[in-house]
């Protein structure tokens, strides 16, 4: 199985774990999507996920750089597991997919009171 279809399936493992995953999308360090999928009753996005004329004013670019960063205290503190940011319109979930760390699942849920549930089961899938 190529790289991008295994993604493309990991985006689609992602969006029927939870009815509360409005998209899921694999980036590369450098923001730049991969693949992605939104639900299916997503009329528009919240963002242009996919531009190309300033990828770092990409959220995916800024969620990459969180995660790098947080990921320089991992020789003290253990690996990364996810990373959860929280908006008033959306979560956004990144996880690191490969251990060179260029390559992301960015999870956008719904929001809602709780995503723990939602994020134990998906990092369980995953």
């Amino acid at each position: 199985m190529e790289e991008s279809e295994f993604f493309t399936e990991l985006c689609q493992l992602a969006l029927s774990i939870d009815r509360n995953v409005r998209f899921a999308g694999v980036v590369y360090n450098n923001g730049r999507l991969l693949t992605g999928k939104y639900r299916n009753d997503i009329k528009s996005p919240l963002f242009n996920s996919t531009a190309r004329s300033d990828v770092t004013n990409n959220l995916f670019y800024a969620s990459y750089r969180s995660v790098a960063l947080t990921r320089t205290f991992e020789t003290s503190l253990g690996s990364l597991k996810y990373q959860l940011s929280e908006f008033d319109d959306v979560k956004l979930l990144t996880v690191p997919l490969t251990i060179r760390g260029d390559r992301f699942l960015c999870v956008l849920l719904d929001p809602m009171p709780s995503c723990q549930m939602t994020v134990t089961k998906l990092m369980d899938n995953i």
